[in-house]
């Protein structure tokens, strides 16, 4: 066998930040299936090396993609980075698939991405097409379905009508990482409530507190600032001992 023969076909996943279990969940079952692929997602720890400046490897890991698996969610479909990565895949010249979950209608889906047929990964029969047209078969797919399902509620942040938000609600309040909070008016910020980093972290997230004088910095390294919120007039930064609270980013658990 050659050496090119033996290469595994590698897919690039693209997801929104809060769908990082599930971009995570569908390149394990790519990984396990018949024949194995080789699976990049940004979110997940070692994809990106920790001293790494994350767009060179986000633009690097895109050219090296032979197929492209694009995750489509109420978190994804207004997602500036999810429509750079989906342009990239559609004129790439390789092929590449759009699947959703069952809580992203399709009547949401602009177009012209709503002109491709889309699958939806937590219907058993529906994720064996999406396997199969890249070129390989699932190894479970009851369990599979089941598994993208379980995840649904972990992951349906911003609501099934808020599809510009990215943010969690945590002891009554609002506290958003994405969206539009550049309109909204800087008010005093507030401390980090106890639990708050925990609750992030199990949704996936990898959370830091960064000094707000290098705001330009944890921004290049892919993190995002998370705001308490009104989402209608006000926002106000989350600290702790004088850092901002952070989230996002592939390396956003290495030092500084």
């Amino acid at each position: 066998m050659t050496a090119k023969e033996d290469k595994r076909i590698n897919i690039f996943i693209s997801h929104a930040e809060a769908d990082s279990r599930l971009a995570q969940l569908v390149a394990t079952a790519l990984q396990a299936s018949d024949p194995p692929l080789d699976a990049f997602v940004a979110s997940r720890p070692g994809d990106i090396r920790a001293d790494a400046e994350w767009l060179p490897a986000i633009e690097a890991a895109l050219l090296r993609g032979d197929r492209f698996f694009i995750i489509l969610t109420p978190n994804s479909i207004n997602r500036p980075w999810v429509s750079f990565e989906t342009g990239a895949a559609w004129f790439s010249g390789q092929s590449f698939v759009l699947a959703r979950t069952s809580d992203l209608s399709q009547e949401e889906i602009p177009l012209p991405l709503a002109a491709r047929q889309i699958y939806r990964l937590d219907q058993k029969d529906e994720a064996v097409v999406i396997f199969h047209t890249l070129g390989t078969k699932l190894s479970d797919p009851d369990q599979f379905a089941a598994d993208v399902r379980e995840l649904l509620p972990l992951v349906r942040f911003a609501g099934a009508t808020e599809h510009a938000w990215e943010g969690i609600v945590f002891d009554g309040n609002y506290f958003a990482w994405a969206g539009p909070l550049l309109g909204l008016e800087d008010r005093d910020p507030v401390p980090c409530p106890s639990g708050l980093d925990e609750q992030l972290r199990s949704r996936g997230l990898r959370v830091r507190f960064g000094r707000p004088d290098r705001l330009d910095h944890h921004i290049g390294r892919g993190r995002a600032q998370v705001f308490a919120t009104d989402r209608k007039s006000w926002r106000r930064a989350v600290e702790s001992q004088g850092q901002v609270l952070l989230v996002g980013g592939a390396d956003a658990a290495s030092s500084d």
